[in-house]
Order: structure tokens, then sequence, then C-alpha cells
């Protein structure tokens, strides 16, 4: 998504060496580069659980928070739904709001 200041953000999942996969948000500037103020060295990842993670949508809100939607594995190891917000700097906030879904 294209900020109102010109920067892009870009949300999606990376994996470690060990193929276990974490929330990932990354920030641009106009040019392309990466924006270095922004999570550590221009990339945020979130850990919501010691399992895989994945995000699938996010949005900006108006006070520049970023809301990720996506899903985290649980205790039971089962892919639950999750919805993570970031403050501007790319930082978690708290508290993270998990969703159990049991239907």
């Amino acid at each position: 998504m294209i900020k109102d200041d010109g920067k892009i953000l870009l949300a999606g999942t990376k994996a470690n060496p060990s193929f276990q996969f974490s929330h990932l948000v990354i920030r641009l500037n106009e040019d392309g580069t990466i924006d270095s103020t922004f999570g550590i060295n221009g990339f945020a990842t979130p850990e919501i659980s010691t399992g895989d993670d994945f995000a699938y949508a996010a949005v900006e809100q108006p006070d520049h928070k970023i809301v990720l939607a996506g899903s985290a594995l649980d205790a039971n190891f089962n892919n639950q739904p999750v919805v993570v917000r970031l403050l501007e700097n790319g930082s978690l906030t708290q508290p993270l709001v998990l969703m159990e879904y049991t239907g």
C-alpha cells in the first residue's frame, strides 16, 4: 500500500532458515529504497507464536498504526485467526488480539 507521505508498505510472510514462517512488514521510501527508520533496518517481523505465522492482509489506520490480519499456530498446532497491530515505527502494540474459531 502507498501511504499519504508516499512511503510504501509491503506485508506478507517470511521464512527463516529452519522454514519457520513469521509476519513481515517492509517500509520503502518513495524512491523504492528501504526505509531504515522502520522496524529493524526497514523490516518489522512480529513473532506471534512459536510456530508458523502468516499475514494475509494489511491496512493503515488514520493514526498511522498498521493492522495485519492473518493466522498463528496455537498450542494445539492449529492455525487460528489473528489480528496484529504495529505502531508507525514497526513495533508491536499490546494487547495482541488472538481469535479462536470453534465452528
